[in-house]
């Protein structure tokens, strides 16, 4: 316990160094800890200071700023700290730390690999979180983490040791080229386009609809082609739920039996059923139930995201028939000729009308097929709600799709506060998605 923390730094390297897994200790909760901002405060900036390399650090990978201290051969009073305003952890938590550049390239960036791996398994031994955020020289990124937003493609390597000692060389960190657009990752399965046809985020095409959170979009697909029977078994077909015993009820045409086999929480199921059992047809079913404008809606923007599409590649200015919504108004007007959709910017479209006819409406969704031309059965459903759909342009920045455990995709991306995509991407992921309300833009 009197042994300074100084040499239990130092004993934690030489392990590190030697291969041995070392167990770091987390320095707020250690008996002797102290907070290191008081040791060491921040020292006021200076126009001829040298060149800092800036990185954040987590609770749980305190004893990290020890180590690089000793690693760069240098005491710790020359490391820099500052706080960072995050309403999701303490500010004692989460640090950012400055080491000056030289020292990091020839001290650190050597050893950094192996101490870097270790350090990582022994932090997260006890439960714990190693979390090293972006590493950033006089502002550019070097070292980016997977979940932050804009990567450099064509500029240095993670830890690129050459193009971090030539900047030192010449005194001077030359931010790499902005790219026009950073790319969209993925992988198979996953559609992908590159920005210039696709400048906005399509999020209802993320999954494959066969998946269970596309279900209402499933619905209301195959309300829109007319398949109203194929719309009401969408509401508890297998893989869905735990409802095959109702589903087989449904099949045989017992209507009375499936209703009853239903657990209670199906009431929209049920609602359909009782009417189908009252003598009702397929669509006056469907179209008796409360939720059916819901579905119906989820298949219209599913529809609306596929014209997009199309839309975007074709042309990026309004056109005669398109539905639009006007800024001062809300209710939305067909664009009637060339000279009226002058008045009108893409981001005002609604609905592109004048795209919606057979060629160009996609005829299969997976292997369900509900999705045949419906123009013509538009006019059969009673107050389609066209004016509840808002454009979808977001001219989203840094879009990241990656597959993580369980098959699921994290999509990271940046959109301007106070974005209608913004409000969209909440809508559709609900709780899911975390915000930084200190961070400008929103990630």
């Amino acid at each position: 316990d009197t042994q300074p923390i100084r040499t239990i730094w130092m004993a934690q390297v030489r392990d590190i160094i030697q291969g041995r897994p070392v167990k770091l200790r987390n320095s707020l909760s250690h008996p002797d800890a102290v907070d290191p901002r008081q040791l060491f405060p921040r020292q006021s900036a200076s126009s001829e200071e040298q060149r800092y390399v800036h990185f954040t650090v987590s609770r749980a990978g305190m004893d990290l700023e020890g180590v690089l201290a000793v690693l760069a051969g240098h005491s710790p009073d020359s490391l820099r700290w500052g706080s960072i305003g995050n309403p999701h952890r303490s500010s004692l938590c989460t640090q950012v730390v400055s080491l000056p550049l030289k020292e990091w390239v020839n001290h650190v960036l050597p050893r950094w690999s192996s101490a870097r791996a270790a350090i990582i398994k022994s932090s997260t031994g006890r439960g714990g979180t190693f979390d090293i955020g972006d590493v950033s020289v006089q502002g550019y990124p070097i070292d980016a983490s997977l979940s932050s937003g804009f990567r450099h493609p064509q500029g240095p390597a993670p830890l690129d040791l050459d193009g971090i000692s030539k900047a030192v060389e010449n005194g001077v960190f030359v931010p790499p080229p902005e790219p026009e657009r950073p790319p969209i990752r993925g992988y198979e399965g996953v559609k992908q386009a590159s920005y210039k046809q696709f400048p906005f985020v399509n999020y209802f095409d993320l999954h494959a609809l066969d998946y269970p959170r596309c279900r209402d979009h499933l619905i209301g697909l195959a309300a829109l082609s007319g398949n109203f029977r194929q719309a009401i078994s969408f509401l508890f077909a297998r893989g869905y739920s735990n409802a095959g015993d109702a589903a087989r009820a449904f099949d045989a045409g017992d209507f009375t039996v499936c209703a009853a086999l239903l657990p209670e929480r199906f009431q929209t199921a049920t609602e359909m059923l009782e009417s189908l059992s009252a003598g009702a047809t397929w669509k006056e079913a469907f179209l008796s139930c409360k939720a059916s404008r819901r579905y119906i809606c989820s298949g219209l923007s599913w529809i609306w995201n596929g014209l997009a599409s199309r839309r975007i590649s074709l042309s990026r200015h309004v056109l005669p028939g398109d539905l639009v919504l006007p800024p001062a108004s809300d209710t939305p007007i067909i664009v009637k000729d060339a000279e009226d959709a002058r008045s009108f910017t893409l981001s005002d479209v609604v609905l592109p009308l004048n795209l919606i006819d057979e060629p160009t409406l996609p005829t299969v969704v997976d292997a369900h097929s509900a999705v045949i031309p419906m123009l013509r059965r538009i006019s059969d459903l009673a107050e389609v709600p066209l004016e509840k759909f808002r454009p979808l342009v977001s001219l989203a920045r840094s879009v990241y799709i990656d597959p993580i455990d369980g098959g699921a995709l994290r999509v990271s991306f940046t959109l301007d506060r106070g974005s209608y995509p913004d409000v969209a991407m909440r809508e559709v992921c609900g709780n899911q998605i975390l915000r930084k309300l200190d961070e400008k833009p929103k990630k």
